[in-house]
């Protein structure tokens, strides 16, 4: 199982360095957090006020994960169910970065599988200008074929999902290349 799974890392890398996606393994949380820390930021849009937005769900499906982010030495921002959703959408727009989890990466397009049923998740993954998404070694997937089976198997073929496949891309303007015009310049995966 190992060496598939090894297999997968190897595709998932090739195609995110194609794609233009930072693809990172951290072995635990303090490194994660160690990283996340020491890429320069700084550099993006100094009109942007916040660090970063950590969506809900990470504090629900993995509290160590979701400690470890808010004791990072930034600024952040996390969506309150109970706020107008204008207000939570207006503080994302105002975050350098975007912080989810992956529910599954798919190796052969280097695509970012979120469930539609994670309230702020999508909002977090488009407004920033960078979108990082944490995700668990295993949940790296080969195919979409493989992700459908799972589907099937756990009853959910008919669920909603994002699926993000890099960093927001468009030559609609005389035809010239323009990244970050319908979502992040950046995306970082990270697995653990």
């Amino acid at each position: 199982m190992r060496e598939l799974v090894n297999d997968k890392i190897k595709i998932l890398s090739n195609q995110a360095l194609e794609m233009g996606i930072n693809f990172v393994r951290v072995n635990d949380y303090d490194e994660l957090t160690n990283y996340l820390q020491n890429i320069p930021f700084d550099e993006l849009d100094t009109g942007i006020d916040t660090f970063c937005a950590i969506d809900t769900e990470i504090k629900q499906l993995d509290p160590i994960l979701f400690k470890a982010l808010v004791t990072m030495d930034r600024s952040y921002f996390i969506p309150d169910e109970n706020m107008d959703l204008y207000k939570n959408i207006l503080s994302i727009g105002r975050c350098k970065v975007g912080i989810t989890l992956a529910e599954f990466c798919i190796a052969e397009t280097a695509s970012l599988v979120i469930p539609n049923t994670w309230t702020f998740a999508r909002i977090i993954s488009l407004l920033p200008q960078v979108h990082v998404a944490v995700m668990k070694y295993d949940n790296i997937l080969g195919s979409f074929d493989e992700f459908l089976q799972i589907l099937r198997n756990t009853n959910r073929i008919g669920d909603g999902f994002t699926i993000i496949t890099g960093p927001s891309k468009t030559a609609d303007i005389e035809l010239n290349l323009v990244k970050g015009v319908h979502g992040p310049k950046e995306v970082y995966i990270i697995y653990i």
